[in-house]
């Protein structure tokens, strides 16, 4: 059986896994007589070269619940019938990374706090208090947040070239695609095995596979490449599910989109862990937002 024990903020943060070695070196187009796959391929080298960044996340989700059981949590209740909305700004060092956010469900206050990844374990700060995330540290360690910009280039399949822009001062191309059903499909499955309370079998995530990639309907992504470096500079991907899957069956709709930016490619930081003795899991973060 695999345990499904975490936090959806935490994992929503933590998030989601050359040619080129570091961000704004050099002057030539390389982009240029090169095709879309070759650009996206080339891309993905170039981010996965890198383990230092800052990155900025604006995202909204909605949803249907339309079977409840003991095992949901009222606060995904509330977060998916509702809707969420929410931004974060944060700094990774390889396998760690702290993202600062602001984030508001229907009917509810918005709630601005952090969280922060240091090795196998996961900080959350709350109105005014830090805790520690009650995770098994291996299961926090199976997160890279190092590999955000290159895993978010490995769900995009039939890229096209739409022309030239530039973005927070540094010059890109921009491309449209759609979204790699195979791909995104193990990759949320996996993300959410680790969210609920509750069990979820292996079986079951192997039958949820085939039917995500049938239930999304809506796949979207543009991504705006640097010219000079090939770095990802910013990735918009938009999501639509109809349908249920056996290892969430609980939730029958959900649109989902997140604008995700990076900048300060190679800037070093020291990320540290709160002082804490606190700790938290699901249902008390239910209790903390009422």
């Amino acid at each position: 059986m695999v345990r499904r024990s975490a936090l959806v903020a935490c994992a929503a943060a933590l998030g989601i896994a050359g040619v080129a070695g570091c961000g704004g070196s050099g002057g030539a187009d390389l982009t240029k007589d090169r095709t879309p796959d070759q650009i996206l391929k080339d891309a993905q080298g170039a981010a996965a070269g890198q383990s230092q960044f800052r990155v900025t996340i604006e995202g909204s989700a909605r949803g249907v619940v339309s079977t409840r059981s003991a095992r949901t949590p009222t606060i995904l209740i509330r977060t998916l019938g509702g809707g969420i909305r929410a931004n974060g700004q944060g700094t990774v060092n390889g396998d760690d990374a702290t993202l600062d956010f602001d984030a508001s469900l229907a009917r509810l206050p918005s709630v601005q706090g952090n969280v922060t990844k240091v090795g196998g374990r996961v900080f959350v700060g709350l109105l005014g208090s830090d805790y520690r995330v009650a995770l098994p540290e291996d299961r926090v360690r199976e997160a890279h947040p190092a590999l955000l910009p290159s895993g978010l280039l490995t769900w995009i399949t039939s890229p096209r070239v739409e022309g030239r822009e530039t973005v927070d001062g540094t010059e890109t191309v921009r491309m449209t695609g759609q979204v790699d059903l195979d791909v995104v499909s193990r990759d949320a499955l996996n993300v959410l095995s680790r969210v609920e309370t509750g069990t979820v079998r292996p079986d079951d995530i192997r039958r949820s596979i085939p039917e995500l990639r049938r239930g999304l309907t809506r796949r979207s992504v543009e991504m705006w490449i640097g010219t000079r470096d090939l770095l990802p500079r910013r990735v918009v991907v938009t999501l639509g599910l109809r349908g249920r899957i056996t290892a969430f069956p609980e939730i029958s709709r959900a649109d989902v989109t997140f604008d995700t930016r990076f900048d300060d490619y190679g800037k070093s930081v020291t990320i540290a862990e709160p002082a804490t003795n606190r700790t938290l899991d699901l249902d008390s973060l239910g209790s903390i937002l009422g």
